[in-house]
């Protein structure tokens, strides 16, 4: 898989997951129903939802998934988020 590509504009992106918080090493428990909810919705064994950090991806909540330590240079979700 191709490297993702970093904006420009990422300083400001990784500036604002800071501002909320978001931590690596702590999941986000107020966004455990939407997974839950996702996972039912569409009959999936496994949902989430990805931050992607400055050097790694992490799951700010999930159902169905154990722990996983993924690297961004390897994520299709760092992919994702330069189509916005």
């Amino acid at each position: 898989m191709q490297c993702p590509a970093i904006y420009s504009s990422e300083p400001e992106r990784l500036k604002a997951l800071a501002e909320y918080g978001f931590d690596r090493e702590q999941m986000i428990r107020s966004l455990d129903p939407v997974v839950h909810i996702a996972s039912r919705m569409f009959d999936m064994p496994v949902a989430a939802v990805n931050i992607i950090g400055s050097e790694y991806v992490f799951f700010a909540a999930s159902v169905g998934i154990g722990e996983v330590d993924m690297r961004r240079d390897v994520s299709f979700c760092a992919h994702a988020i330069n189509q916005a």
